[in-house]
């Protein structure tokens, strides 16, 4: 039997289940292991999916205020308006949105920074956690992402770094909410 909880008195209740990832060979050398994203994915829980989020994605926001070129905003402004377009197809949205996400990313001009945002993009990608995005969407929900992806591209194109971070953090903070709320 796994332990999936274990509780502690006075802290509460924790999940402390973990997937069986194999674990790397010791003679592989870092440049010849292969990321298993499937594995990865299985393996994140919602909870390491936020907090890996909520720590690479301010700092995102951040290093693409500084260094996104005219063409890195056009075009981001290009799959906002794709996204603003948008009104109940959540699938669709969720697309464009982790397209939007990752055209940030490629906007930071940091290839490690790039590279290690192309996991969690992947990990996002999985069936499990698509699904789990596609009961979060509702319409309601969707007009809700547009305005704050709007905001937030105002301040990537405005230089504004403070504000361009704070959007970011709200975005992630209104899908978590979503995730603890949804039906």
């Amino acid at each position: 039997a796994y332990k999936v909880v274990a509780r502690r008195p006075n802290s509460g209740t924790f999940v402390t289940y973990q997937s069986a990832i194999s674990p790397a060979r010791k003679d592989q050398t870092p440049s010849s292991k292969f990321l298993d994203i499937g594995a990865i994915a299985e393996a994140a829980s919602p909870f390491e999916m936020t907090v890996v989020c909520s720590i690479l994605e301010p700092e995102m926001a951040r290093l693409a205020t500084l260094n996104m070129s005219t063409r890195d905003l056009k075009e981001l402004s290009n799959i906002l308006e794709k996204i603003e377009a948008i009104v109940t197809d959540a699938e669709q949205f969720a697309h464009l949105e982790k397209m939007f996400l990752m055209t940030v990313a490629d906007g930071t001009h940091c290839g490690l920074f790039i590279a290690i945002y192309r996991i969690v993009s992947e990990v996002r990608r999985q069936p499990h956690w698509c699904a789990t995005r596609m009961q979060m969407l509702t319409p309601e929900r969707i007009s809700e992402a547009q305005q704050e992806l709007r905001s937030f591209y105002n301040a990537l194109e405005s230089r504004d770094i403070e504000t361009a971070v704070e959007y970011m953090k709200l975005l992630i903070a209104s899908t978590q909410e979503n995730m603890i709320y949804s039906p």
